[in-house]
């Protein structure tokens, strides 16, 4: 039988190779959590204290009260010798400890996921197929880096039959300290495109460190790539037949591939689509539209086709599922004067993501007016890679019928700017500017659809948009078509 908690204190400081401290009060601290959110944690919480400035000494303060144990850096000298504090001389390297001891005891199937976009809605989805076959470990938020993977490996519960990773690229040779101590058994790349590519010299080198998760895999060492990525790498580097891969498993619409699209069709509320697993034809019915939405479902499906798992039942589980938050989530805004839907997309942009948004809004008929809040995508590359990639949009943003126009940032105004005798709009040079003007710019009928990097805040838009909380309602099967507003 396993024990309700992960660790004791002595525990800890013997897997830290550190004296304990002495005080009965420490013989009855058990440890269930390892994180760094104070808002997030009590008495059972291993309270990870990560500053580097003396003012953060708060943060330790109010983890006590809240009755954690404390690992910090910091100089404690000016607490009581009673206080539950851990005093390291790198935090950072003593998580990894913590990492690595709970890894060698796990015996469940670990899986870590990258990629350029749709890492996190992979990582959301899969989990939630692999909770209908046993104890999932999967942490909400994109703790990706490498104190988030290492504070998360600290803290897998040993029970737990599956528990799945989602690992970043931050440049050149920052996959393996993520990767590495995951030792996953399955790992996922999704892609590899323009967003962040202001850290690589130029795409080959990032589709290179993508792939770099896959060196670290152990058990099975089974790698799961799109059919684009796997052509891709084939015609530069071809990587992955250097690899000691157990096998590699793709996902697209060629025939040879493992997780088959075979045909597919949207509509403003929903995806479905008709895929092919094992020479066998499943339907799937998502209830989000986008055909990126189904290319993630193939991907999670794809994990329990590699860990043997009934198909039909990761179907059943993708029909079912609810993306994180600002990833297309629809909502009916009404407030006296005017009625809309918008699509908030805003969580972070990318070529591939702006134009999956773009095709959303293009099957959208019989709409009064189709708006588009667009703030600039960040970190592609040169001033000169970003602004062509921007202006690239331009063709696509009329092809989908978007009648009114609102940027936000620098290089979007470039695209308004060129499509100015075409679309109607306006520029903002940031999202504080646009805020108070945004509902006036916006009509009774409109269908709104927002996206930009994280950094631009579009969120302080859609808060502003969605007004109260009577004011905005998650439009579910609702459209603004429905209203017949011409």
């Amino acid at each position: 039988m396993s024990k309700p908690y992960l660790w004791t204190y002595p525990e800890i400081c013997q897997i830290l190779d550190i004296a304990p401290k002495s005080h009965e009060s420490f013989k009855s601290i058990k440890i269930n959590k390892v994180w760094y959110y104070i808002n997030e944690s009590n008495e059972n919480t291993l309270f990870v204290h990560y500053q580097k400035s003396q003012t953060d000494l708060k943060l330790i303060d109010q983890a006590l009260e809240k009755g954690c144990l404390v690992i910090t850096s910091m100089d404690v000298t000016n607490y009581p010798d009673d206080a539950k504090i851990i005093q390291v001389s790198s935090v950072l390297e003593a998580i990894q400890k913590l990492a690595k001891f709970n890894r060698l005891q796990f015996q469940g199937k670990l899986i870590s996921v990258t990629g350029s976009v749709g890492k996190s809605s992979v990582k959301e989805l899969t989990s939630q197929i692999l909770s209908s076959f046993g104890s999932t470990f999967s942490i909400l938020k994109n703790e990706n880096g490498t104190l988030g993977i290492n504070t998360i490996l600290s803290h897998i519960p040993q029970e737990s039959k599956f528990a799945i990773l989602e690992v970043s690229a931050s440049g050149p040779n920052s996959i393996k300290p993520r990767a590495e101590p995951i030792q996953a058994n399955i790992g996922i790349v999704t892609n590899a495109s323009y967003n962040h590519m202001i850290k690589y010299k130029d795409v080959n080198e990032l589709r290179k460190e993508k792939l770099a998760l896959l060196d670290y895999l152990t058990g099975e060492k089974i790698a799961i790539v799109s059919r684009k990525l796997f052509n891709e790498d084939l015609e530069n580097e071809n990587l992955l037949s250097k690899k000691e891969l157990g096998r590699i498993l793709t996902v697209g619409e060629d025939n040879n591939d493992d997780i088959q699209l075979i045909s597919y069709k949207l509509s403003a509320i929903n995806s479905s689509a008709n895929i092919k697993v094992n020479h066998q034809i499943y339907y799937l019915n998502l209830p989000l539209p986008g055909k990126h939405f189904i290319e993630t479902a193939m991907f999670s499906i794809a994990v329990a086709y590699a860990l043997n798992l009934d198909i039909q039942t990761a179907i059943n589980q993708c029909n079912n599922f609810i993306p994180p938050a600002r990833r297309s989530q629809r909502f009916k805004i009404q407030t006296e004067s005017k009625i809309l839907e918008l699509i908030d997309d805003s969580i972070n942009a990318s070529p591939t993501s702006v134009n999956a948004l773009l095709d959303l809004m293009g099957i959208r008929k019989n709409i009064r007016r189709k708006v588009l809040i667009f703030g600039d995508m960040l970190e592609l590359g040169s001033d000169q890679i970003t602004e062509k990639l921007h202006l690239d949009l331009s063709d696509k943003i009329i092809d989908s019928g978007i009648n009114y126009l609102i940027t936000i940032g620098n290089n979007s105004q470039k695209i308004a700017k060129k499509l100015e005798s075409k679309i109607k709009g306006d520029s903002f040079n940031t999202s504080s500017d646009a805020i108070e003007s945004i509902n006036s710019l916006l009509e009774n009928g409109d269908l709104v659809a927002v996206k930009g990097s994280g950094a631009i805040k579009l969120n302080t838009i859609i808060s502003k948009i969605k007004g109260t909380k009577d004011q905005s309602l998650p439009a579910k099967n609702w459209t603004i078509e429905s209203e017949n507003i011409i």
